[in-house]
């Protein structure tokens, strides 16, 4: 560095001629770490590009393999990756150059005007230029999937006069008056910038920082020790020429020179905002990510500054049960039988409606097959919607005993949810098969599940038939138990009924006309599955009494069967019979015609009706009556009694 020379000028002969110099080494954050992945010292990068190459497990034996990546899925980000990321800024920076002097001009002459230097008193600087370098050198560090990048321009300088009132412009003309000193500041300019990336859709890019390191101060042969100090009030710190900090960070606020908005391509396509389901579910199937630098020297043709490693999460095997749908819940509910009316004439037709029998289904020819998919593995499970088949498919292989298998694609939705239940079809009867499946989207499969067995049922008829009989008994003892297992029954046989697939049915039955009035049983019959009620045949021509009947419903059962009830619990419906009433409205009153009204009912044209009426609140429990009134009159009157429901802490 050149050192000034004495000046021979007598005004200012008193002070010492000095030149004030501060060197320092730039610094790149230091890291230390023996971890994968994690470079401790800065790399040089530059003229190397960022790449992204993509690995999947292999569809069968699950070793990964590089792979193309997936069309689209990398969005607009071709001109980030396909430009070294060291002419990238130097695209984005050397623009700017001319800005970032003119910012600097400004904040240089004030701190030279801000100083006061004793004998010279105040001091101005002119003539300011600058000279920045129009490209740099880009250095990286990183530690797992956070890269530090430092974007270094080196031999910066800026040059200034400064007036004083013992100096004179250079070119005054007058004898015996020293030219005004001049003095270059060369530095380091860098722009630092981290970059976060969890996944391809979470890359975050923080805001640029500028530093500047090595500052160099080289005078002119007047160049005082208090002029020094004024040049050295640029300076604050061990490292930092603070004139162009301000400066550039000024500029950097409105143009940052920054990789933000090249990354913000991807980040805010239609893939990573879940606006293009393909590319969703590409993007989040590639998750996984990883931060490789090469270091110096290179080995790979063409040289790779970064490569972002993105790995197909892989796909969780799927849940397989061979002998139903997933979850298998057991029933503990017995078959059962109920009416709509609580009585009925001889001759005439009933309707009975059986829930809980056995399903009818015919499983010599058919097995169903039952799914649960866990989807995508990882650190962070990320289902796309209940597996990975959107694109894909549940792959089902079907082996029979001493056959070859047989593979049945079945695809998923257009969400992408994979199948929860299947059947396979074309079986033959009484045969033993094998099954396993895997779940595959476009780019892999999950591995096979482990195999089940299951077997055809041999050749047979309906197994959905139901009979009905009124009275008798059974072979197989029904006992008095609802449910209980008949092999076969007696009493006379007035109808038929198929189960469906969920064990229910509906069906018409005709009471026989020569049946006797009073109590009777009704018993179904399906197999081993059984259920009776009670019903009450009244006489051929009743007389036409009005009557009230307050109903019990069991389980499953639905209507007004025949289940008379004296008491039910406050604040609740409770289900009402009534028979031998005019076809019209009835008001249900409690205890009065003049008392409130509980309900207004319909009777049908036979003088019936069943309806849900809702009891009093639990301040009126007690004993009441129920007043039915039509044409303002009383027609019956049931005893009853409200209770408060018992709460079980």
């Amino acid at each position: 560095m050149p050192i000034s020379k004495p000046a021979n000028t007598a005004c200012i002969s008193a002070l010492v001629f000095q030149l004030f110099v501060l060197v320092f080494a730039a610094q790149v954050w230091p890291l230390s770490s023996s971890a994968q992945n994690t470079y401790t010292s800065p790399i040089d990068i530059t003229g190397m590009k960022l790449q992204v190459r993509a690995f999947a497990p292999n569809r069968d034996s699950g070793v990964p393999f590089e792979i193309p990546l997936p069309p689209g899925i990398l969005a607009n980000m071709t001109p980030l990756l396909a430009t070294p990321l060291g002419s990238q800024f130097d695209q984005k920076w050397s623009p700017l150059r001319q800005q970032a002097c003119e910012n600097i001009k400004p904040i240089v002459a004030k701190r030279i005007s801000d100083t006061k230097i004793p004998v010279l008193g105040s001091i101005s600087a002119y003539d300011i230029q600058c000279t920045f370098q129009s490209t740099g050198k880009l250095f990286v560090q990183g530690k797992g999937t956070v890269l530090l990048l430092a974007y270094q321009l080196t031999g910066n300088k800026i040059n200034m006069y400064v007036a004083t009132h013992a100096t004179c412009h250079p070119g005054h003309g007058l004898p015996g008056c020293p030219i005004d000193p001049h003095f270059t500041v060369t530095f380091m300019l860098q722009i630092t910038t981290i970059i976060s990336m969890d996944d391809l859709c979470q890359i975050v890019v923080s805001p640029p920082t500028v530093t500047t390191h090595s500052p160099q101060i080289d005078g002119s042969d007047n160049f005082t020790g208090a002029i020094v100090q004024a040049a050295d009030d640029l300076i604050s710190g061990s490292e930092h020429f603070t004139a162009a900090e301000q400066a550039i960070k000024a500029m950097q606020t409105t143009y940052p020179v920054s990789l933000a908005d090249s990354f913000s391509q991807l980040t805010n396509s239609d893939g990573c905002q879940n606006k293009n389901p393909v590319l969703s579910s590409a993007l989040k199937a590639f998750s996984n990510l990883e931060a490789v630098i090469e270091p110096l020297p290179v080995t790979t043709n063409p040289p790779t500054g970064i490569l972002l490693r993105v790995t197909h999460r892989g796909i969780q095997t799927p849940v397989l049960d061979a002998n139903g749908s997933l979850p298998s819940t057991p029933s503990f509910n017995r078959p059962a039988i109920s009416t709509a009316v609580p009585t009925v004439a001889p001759g005439a037709n009933l309707s009975i409606q059986g829930l809980h029998f056995p399903p009818s289904v015919d499983h010599s020819h058919l097995l169903p097959m039952g799914f649960a998919h866990p989807g995508y593995g990882g650190s962070k499970l990320l289902n796309i919607g209940k597996g990975a088949c959107y694109g894909g498919a549940t792959e089902l292989q079907v082996t029979p005993a001493n056959g070859q298998p047989n593979i049945e694609r079945i695809p998923g939705d257009a969400n992408g949810n994979c199948i929860s239940s299947y059947d396979v079809k074309n079986l033959i009867p009484g045969t033993a098969y094998q099954f396993r499946a895997r779940d595959c989207d476009p780019i892999t499969c999950s591995p096979w599940t482990a195999s089940q067995k299951a077997s055809t049922d041999p050749a047979a008829g309906n197994k959905g038939a139901v009979s009905f009989t009124i009275d008798g008994g059974s072979t197989g003892g029904c006992g008095k138990f609802k449910g209980t297992s008949c092999k076969s029954a007696t009493g006379t046989q007035i109808g038929s009924a198929t189960v469906n697939a969920q064990g229910a049915f509906v069906a018409n039955v005709t009471i026989p006309v020569g049946i006797s009035p009073g109590s009777h049983t009704i018993r179904a019959f399906n197999g081993d599955a059984a259920a009776q009620l009670p019903i009450v045949v009244a006489t051929a021509n009743p007389v036409a009494q009005p009557s009230l009947m307050m109903i019990g419903l069991f389980a499953g059962e639905t209507g007004c069967p025949n289940h008379p009830i004296t008491s039910f619990q406050t604040g609740a419906d409770f289900t009402l019979f009534g028979e031998g009433f005019s076809a019209g409205s009835i008001a249900i009153h409690l205890d009065a015609i003049n008392a409130p009204v509980l309900a207004t009912i319909t009777a049908a044209g036979d003088g019936t009706f069943c309806q849900k009426v809702h009891s009093p609140q639990s301040n009126q429990a007690g004993a009441h009556k129920l007043v039915a009134v039509q044409n303002g009159a009383v027609r019956a009157q049931l005893a009853v009694t409200f209770v408060q429901p018992v709460v079980i802490h």
